[in-house]
């Protein structure tokens, strides 16, 4: 039986919904497995709503060509579980899962009840210890206070955007939300952040003043947006990457403003890779790939799509989780005159079809309805296509493609 089926076996709460209640079975499991959340240095931690998977992977591969040696834990994945954990930009091997992970899974045998994420964020810890990585970089999954990562020692902590997202979890106020995400301010570790609203800056400084810790807000100026790349002005420094999108430019900022702080004078961008996240999969027919799953995230791809190719109007396959703003996330779509193709991902969390249609007639629009990943895999061949919405829909279409990530 294989260690990625034995994991599949586990409750998975990305794929269902729902949420841990406290993080006491977790921290029993790492007693049980030498505390390694104790052992592993220079942690940097990732929360927010938007941008955390962008900032860890330009941490981390920035880290990478400094010379360092990296690990790398990030959720979701789109392909393979595998992806989740890396040292150096290279996926864990899974014979190597199944040694670090069987360990563990004997150990939830005999303990009880564990999450996937929570048996995987583990496994990552012990890797890393293993690899004996010089930095650690952790993007937490789900909110913060209750979240696995939650108990790492930390360096720095870097809080991007926040935004309203799984509002049935964290709360339905923007000031609940932000709780729950700055709760992982737990001392005097520095904080970065960016500009966010009034009242979640207010939750955050808060916080920071409470423990003492100093925080850095990070200010940005675009000075080029182009299917080229992207070039920011920060503290007076121009940096520029291969990253396609305007909303990149945030991450990019605050990835610049952690590396400073940790020492790295002159950052290298120079072969930044995100995959999933206005991922060009082909130029010629265009096919573009945008996990993009809240309101904010969406409107602002949209926005990129539209300043880096303004002469098109793109074909966009959408599909979205239950619990996101789905009639915000459709509005924000009707703005633009793009024909829309609805379709589910294959997991219970999938918003259904009905309610996706019946949201997009609502607003104007007259969506086509796809039933197969066959029939996705066919539009490809007509170009000028973009897969949005879902992480899990991505990367079903690129097992099928066969393309491999990490």
């Amino acid at each position: 039986m294989s260690i990625i089926y034995r994991l599949n076996k586990l409750i998975n709460y990305e794929r269902k919904g729902g949420f841990t209640k406290n993080l006491l079975n977790f921290y029993e499991l790492l007693e049980s497995i030498g505390n390694p959340h104790r052992k592993l240095k220079n942690v940097i931690h990732i929360v927010g709503t938007k941008g955390k998977g962008s900032t860890a992977n330009i941490i981390s591969q920035s880290l990478t060509n400094a010379g360092f040696n990296v690990g790398l834990f990030t959720s979701p994945h789109l392909v393979s579980p595998l992806e989740r954990i890396k040292i150096n930009n290279e996926a864990i091997k899974e014979s190597e899962l199944e040694e670090i992970a069987g360990k563990i899974l004997k150990k939830t045998d005999r303990r009880g009840f564990q999450t996937y994420f929570e048996v995987l964020t583990a496994s990552a810890m012990l890797y890393f210890l293993k690899k004996n990585t010089d930095f650690n970089v952790f993007e937490a999954g789900l909110g913060g206070r209750l979240d696995a990562t939650n108990v790492l020692n930390q360096k720095v902590i870097v809080i991007t955007r926040i935004d309203y997202d799984h509002t049935h979890i964290l709360g339905k106020s923007i000031e609940n939300i932000a709780y729950e995400k700055s709760a992982v301010i737990k001392g005097k570790t520095p904080v970065i952040t960016t500009i966010n609203n009034k009242k979640v800056m207010d939750i955050i400084e808060r916080r920071v003043k409470m423990f003492g810790a100093d925080i850095h807000i990070v200010d940005w100026k675009v000075l080029r947006n182009d299917k080229f790349g992207l070039s920011i002005e920060v503290e007076g420094n121009e940096i520029s990457a291969p990253l396609k999108g305007k909303f990149q430019a945030e991450n990019l900022a605050l990835a610049y403003k952690t590396l400073r702080l940790l020492g790295i004078e002159n950052p290298d961008f120079s072969n930044i890779y995100i995959p999933g996240r206005f991922h060009i999969l082909s130029e010629n027919p265009l096919i573009i790939l945008d996990g993009s799953h809240n309101t904010l995230s969406v409107r602002e791809f949209l926005i990129s799509l539209k300043e880096t190719f303004p002469e098109r109007n793109m074909n966009v396959i959408l599909a979205l989780s239950s619990d996101k703003d789905i009639e915000g996330i459709i509005r924000e779509f009707s703005q633009y005159g793009h024909r829309l193709y609805l379709v589910r991902y294959p997991f219970p969390r999938s918003a259904w079809i009905e309610d996706l249609f019946k949201i997009s007639i609502k607003y104007g629009i007259t969506p086509r309805i796809l039933t197969s990943t066959a029939e996705i895999l066919s539009l490809m061949n007509e170009g000028n296509l973009v897969i949005l919405g879902s992480f899990y829909l991505i990367g079903e279409v690129m097992a099928a493609l066969k393309y491999q990530v990490g």
